[in-house]
C-alpha cells in the first residue's frame, strides 16, 4: 500500500507527521512533549480491564472497567492503585488521548467524603479511554 506524506511540522516544541494512504486512510503521529525523561512502556489493556484506584488515605476508591481495548504509552509516575499511568493512548472505539504535560497546577484538596468518587489526575487517560 502506497502512502504519501501530507504534512510534516517540525518546530522546537513538537514534531508531527500526517500521512494519507492510497485508500484515503489518515495516519497521524507526533512526539511527546515531556519536560523530563520518563521510563515508558507500550501497554495493552484488553476490553473489560478493571481499574481500581486508591484514595489519598490508601483505601480503595473509584473502580471502573474498560469497554474498549486500549493501546497506550504508559509510565509509573504515581502509585494511584494501578501499575502504570497512561499518558498517550487510543482505544478500539477510535478515541485517542494525550496528557500534555502540566508543569505545575493548583488544585483544591478534596474533602475525605469526596475521595470515593474522585479519579486521580494520573488516571484521566485510562478513565477517558475506558
Amino acid at each position: 500500500m502506497s502512502k504519501r506524506i501530507l504534512e510534516i511540522i517540525n518546530d522546537p516544541d513538537i514534531i508531527k507527521i500526517i500521512i494519507l494512504d492510497m485508500n484515503n486512510n489518515l495516519y497521524h503521529g507526533r512526539t511527546l512533549e515531556l519536560t523530563t525523561d520518563l521510563p515508558s512502556w507500550i501497554t495493552y489493556y484488553p476490553e473489560n480491564t478493571v481499574f481500581q484506584k486508591k484514595m489519598p488515605d490508601g483505601k480503595n476508591g473509584v473502580r471502573y472497567q474498560s469497554h474498549y481495548k486500549i493501546l497506550a504509552i504508559s509510565t509509573k509516575v504515581y502509585d494511584d492503585g494501578d501499575i502504570y499511568n497512561i499518558f498517550q493512548g487510543m482505544n478500539s472505539g477510535g478515541l485517542s488521548f494525550s496528557a500534555n504535560m502540566i508543569n505545575s497546577t493548583e488544585l483544591d484538596d478534596l474533602k475525605p467524603n469526596e475521595y470515593k468518587d474522585a479519579i486521580p489526575v494520573t488516571a484521566i487517560g485510562e478513565w477517558a479511554l475506558s
